[in-house]
């Protein structure tokens, strides 16, 4: 029986006719193309019961409620959108994600015992334009704004920068990669990271926006979406 192996494909000057042209990786695999599949499958089969423990495992963590590193506070939040993140007090989360404000913060509820997902403003978190993230030194309007990113939709806060030549609330906006949903008194802005996945989506499987934007909304609450605060004429728009 000839076996075939498990690759990835790069195109080739040698053949323009074909497009591709095999590129074994180190995850090459003897593989009959009938029971690649199923043989997959049986190598998982072993392991089924250790990843969902893992993954269970998430929806606790043992270091909460034990001191946190700034000796200033306990351990009750942690970051899903991070990579190790190491759970820690709400005021080190705020320094923590200066640049990263769309990253939600799961608050650890003692008496419901699970993570109770919030935006970072619920922690006391402003996102600040005009600085790379930092305070602005002459802060003016801090106000509630909603912002849709690739993992949700934000409802938070946001303060401008009131310095000379700090530019138009518009300008700030772009600036922090915010892109405006209206030009006039925008109170909704959309990442430049959203707006791009969702024309990749668009090109790539024909996606509609309102789709897309649905899955958004789920990600932000799986529960009471039409509750999120955006509307699909408004992504639409942009």
């Amino acid at each position: 029986m000839k076996l075939y192996p498990l690759t990835l494909y790069r195109p080739t000057k040698r053949n323009r006719s074909r497009r591709f042209a095999p590129y074994t990786t180190d995850a090459t695999r003897l593989l009959t193309p009938t029971c690649q599949n199923s043989q997959l499958l049986e190598d998982f089969e072993d392991h089924f019961d250790s990843l969902l423990e893992k993954i269970v495992e998430f929806e606790a963590d043992a270091d909460i409620g034990s001191p946190c590193s700034c000796d200033g506070g306990i351990r009750t939040t942690q970051c899903h959108d991070c990579t190790q993140y190491r759970a820690s007090c709400t005021r080190c989360f705020v320094r923590a994600h200066q640049n990263n404000p769309f990253h939600w913060a799961q608050v650890w509820d003692s008496e419901r015992g699970f993570f109770v997902k919030h935006d970072i403003s619920a922690l006391g978190g402003t996102i600040s334009l005009g600085h790379n993230g930092a305070d602005c030194p002459n802060p003016k309007n801090n106000i509630l704004f909603t912002v849709v990113d690739t993992n949700g939709v934000h409802a938070t806060r946001l303060s401008l920068c009131g310095c000379l030549e700090s530019g138009t609330k518009i300008d700030q906006l772009m600036r922090a990669r915010l892109f405006p949903a209206t030009t006039v008194d925008t109170k909704t802005a959309f990442t430049f990271k959203v707006l791009k996945e969702f024309h990749l989506h668009n090109l790539e499987s024909k996606e509609a926006a309102y789709d897309y934007l649905a899955a958004i909304r789920r990600l932000t609450d799986n529960v009471f979406t039409d509750d999120v605060p955006v509307s699909f004429s408004t992504f639409l728009f942009n």
